[in-house]
């Protein structure tokens, strides 16, 4: 297979994900976080979304299809904490408990 079929076909957009996270919460608190632990922790989310992203293109059958549940699962995992602190100062307050939140994202 030629490298650029290859990129066509493999799902990269879950490490821009990955990246914006790292981007937005050094944005947020620039200068208290090491550039070193930014790096381990994007190195150590991309392998854990690689081996996601290839269980599941096992199972699924498709790079997109993997790639999207890949993306979206790490997503919710990523970004669980703020939304529950967004859902918890207004009126959405009763959807912030863990009981309602966490069922909704699995579904």
């Amino acid at each position: 297979m030629q490298p650029i079929a290859f990129l066509k076909r493999f799902s990269f957009h879950f490490l821009l994900l990955i990246l914006f996270f790292l981007l937005h919460g050094y944005s947020e608190y620039v200068g208290l976080i090491p550039f070193s632990d930014l790096l381990i922790f994007f190195l150590a989310a991309a392998v854990n979304g690689c081996i996601i992203l290839l269980v599941l293109k096992k199972v699924a059958g498709s790079w997109q299809k993997a790639g999207i549940i890949t993306t979206l699962s790490l997503m919710f995992y990523l970004f669980y904490g703020s939304i529950k602190e967004g859902l918890k100062d207004g009126w959405l307050h009763p959807l912030s408990r863990y009981s309602i939140l966490l069922p909704a994202m699995l579904v």
